[in-house]
């Protein structure tokens, strides 16, 4: 069997929720996985380093249950993505390449995936919905809110980004618009920094302000 991280749930007035779901807030409280029963775990993909996050899959795909096939058949129609893997991707790290995950550098490994490190968190990946588009996830840590960017001109695109290319601009559509310049230091180093409010032909070096983020 392949590992992946299921929820329980409980209404918000602490009562666990019936048969017929809850009515009420949802709170997440564990993952209840007996990790003896667990065969093997099948990576997603290009994931670095491996302990930073965990492997996952949708738990609708695992309703076995004959009570339960209805849902199972009925989730997927809901899925507001219409291209394959229709569960998603999260697995974009290539090294050698801008394309992925990165840390501020100094984050710890085995803290990384805590909300005390949310901060540090840069990826250069691609939108949930539709694939074909830049998204560039800040965490906080630069000059930038921490959100999903979209990138103006959807373009350079992270996978083709290396050491060879030296330092490269991204046009940030936020507001005020901003410029995102990163160059590849080797092939899981980048040196990053944000300019607000500024153009791409405005921008040319870093200053002190720039940060060093790590895979």
């Amino acid at each position: 069997m392949g590992l992946f991280l299921q929820f329980s749930c409980k209404n918000g007035d602490d009562t666990v929720s019936g048969p017929n779901g809850p009515t009420g807030p949802i709170t997440f409280t564990h993952a209840p996985v007996d990790t003896s029963k667990i065969a093997q775990a099948t990576p997603l993909g290009n994931l670095n380093p491996p302990g930073h996050t965990f492997l996952t899959d949708h738990i609708y795909f695992y309703l076995n249950d004959p009570n339960l096939v209805e849902v199972r058949e009925a989730l997927p129609e809901k899925n507001s993505r219409t291209v394959e893997p229709s569960g998603g991707k999260i697995d974009f790290d290539i090294d050698g390449a801008l394309s992925g995950n990165r840390f501020l550098e100094g984050t710890p490994i085995n803290g990384a995936t805590s909300i005390d490190y949310a901060a540090n968190h840069l990826a250069f990946v691609y939108d949930m919905f539709d694939p074909s588009q830049i998204r560039i996830a800040a965490g906080g840590t630069l000059n930038l809110s921490p959100l999903n960017h979209r990138v103006g001109g959807n373009t350079p695109d992270p996978v083709t980004v290396t050491t060879a290319s030296g330092m490269v601009k991204y046009e940030l559509m936020t507001t005020p618009t901003a410029v995102l310049q990163v160059e590849m230091q080797d092939t899981r180093t980048i040196r990053v920094e944000v300019f607000p409010d500024k153009t791409k032909n405005e921008v040319s070096n870093f200053t002190t302000s720039a940060e060093t983020y790590v895979s």
